[in-house]
């Protein structure tokens, strides 16, 4: 009885195995290989009823060319001058950096952009620049100072663009904080004026000379006062005298004598002195309209002048006039000139013009003597009596009079000049050719 149900029990277990493998082969035998190929290969082609594989293409791999470009770290002011401390800065501190690098697509990078820090060196911002954004060669200038020293600032300077929109004149960019900009006239001969030498960024100083005369303190007029003799006649009559030049004065001969000027008017006396210290030279001729002076086209005042040869002056002194006659005036010639200088210093030269003063201006060294130029250093008004003390002229003993004289004689040293034969010769009229 035991025989049978073993045997029965191993046919059993027999027959469970045998369903289960084949149960397992089935389910092999209808799954499908879906394994990823390698890129770029081609799988072959399954036979019929099986599934096929479609190739796929390589991957694409974008190229993008990035370029550096400058950016602002913070809000920089118009009127800013770029050090070296400015650029050398992010390397130590960069929370107090004023310049940074940003590398950029080059589709997103503006084509005026700067893109080496060093080429901002010297520049002064001609914009304000907001904190973030990219520095364009539209927003910086060469400093004046830089050039007037025989230095041109950065690559970015030089390469200031053309064209731009209004962000106020250029001349304001240079003024120092305590300055104010004026326009003075200049002498088209080129005399006082360091003979058509001046250019912007140089400094001056101004050189007055005033004609003084005596006045009448309270008639505020001309002196000698003219004098009137009152009488009254047995009439009763009160009778004025012919009004004389002079002033009265006591005798011992008779009651009283007018003593009068021999001309018609007194004589002035000349005083020359250094006034105004320090101006700087904003620009020379007639500023262009729009105020743009850096990267603008040169205009045509600052084309040469024309030159007089002196021995064809001298030679000639009619065409040498007409030559003057014909270009002064004209645009070829600076006839105005700004400058800057304190708001007191201003109105003295304000008032020197008005005046009809004449004015020089003298040109200053880059590096100066402190004790020739700087602050508090002072110089003595000229006059007639300071020339003959100080050079030891002795007028009653150098200027004797002689048994003798030289023949012709002296009568006019004072230099020729073109302007002034122009002013009181009418040569039109009195210069013959011949005569």
């Amino acid at each position: 009885m035991r025989g049978r149900v073993l045997i029965l029990l191993i046919i059993i277990i027999i027959a469970a195995g045998g369903v289960g493998a084949l149960l397992l082969l089935n389910s092999s035998g209808d799954t499908t290989d879906t394994a990823t190929p390698e890129a770029g290969q081609v799988q072959p082609t399954a036979q019929p009823g099986q599934p096929t594989f479609t190739p796929l293409p390589p991957p694409v791999t974008e190229i993008v060319d990035l370029v550096e470009v400058v950016i602002a770290l913070q809000n920089i002011p118009r009127g800013s001058v770029l050090t070296a401390d400015d650029i050398d800065t992010f390397s130590s501190n960069p929370a107090n950096a004023l310049l940074s690098i940003r590398r950029l697509p080059l589709s997103y990078a503006p084509e005026t952009s700067i893109q080496d820090p060093q080429d901002l060196v010297g520049c002064v911002t001609r914009t304000d620049i907001p904190r973030e954004s990219i520095i364009v060669q539209a927003q910086v200038v060469p400093d004046p100072n830089l050039v007037a020293a025989g230095l041109t600032g950065g690559l970015a300077c030089q390469a200031a663009a053309q064209g731009l929109s209004r962000v106020g004149s250029d001349l304001a960019l240079f003024l120092p904080p305590n300055y104010t900009a004026i326009s003075v006239p200049l002498d088209p001969t080129g005399y006082g004026q360091v003979a058509y030498g001046l250019k912007a960024g140089d400094r001056v100083d101004v050189y007055m000379s005033f004609l003084f005369i005596d006045v009448d303190e309270e008639f505020q007029t001309r002196k000698p006062n003219t004098i009137n003799y009152v009488t009254v006649t047995d009439e009763g009559l009160i009778e004025f005298s012919e009004a004389r030049l002079g002033r009265e004065e006591p005798s011992q001969i008779v009651d009283g004598v007018v003593v009068g000027p021999s001309e018609d008017r007194q004589r002035p006396r000349l005083v020359t002195q250094r006034t105004v210290t320090d101006a700087l030279v904003l620009h020379v001729g007639w500023v262009p309209e729009d105020g743009v002076i850096y990267g603008a086209s040169p205009t045509p005042f600052e084309t040469p002048a024309a030159v007089i040869d002196p021995t064809q002056a001298a030679a000639d002194p009619v065409g040498a006039i007409l030559t003057l006659e014909s270009i002064i005036g004209t645009d070829y010639i600076p006839v105005i000139m700004v400058l800057g200088m304190t708001p007191q210093d201003a109105l003295t030269v304000t008032w020197a013009i008005d005046a009809e003063i004449p004015v020089r201006y003298g040109l200053r060294p880059v590096v100066a003597d402190d004790t020739v130029f700087g602050p508090g250093s002072t110089t003595a008004p000229v006059t007639l009596l300071y020339i003959l003390e100080t050079y030891g002229i002795d007028p009653a003993n150098d200027a004797a009079k002689l048994p003798f004289a030289i023949e012709p004689a002296v009568e006019d040293i004072r230099r020729f000049d073109l302007r002034n034969l122009r002013t009181f010769v009418d040569f039109t009229a009195g210069f013959q050719a011949g005569n």
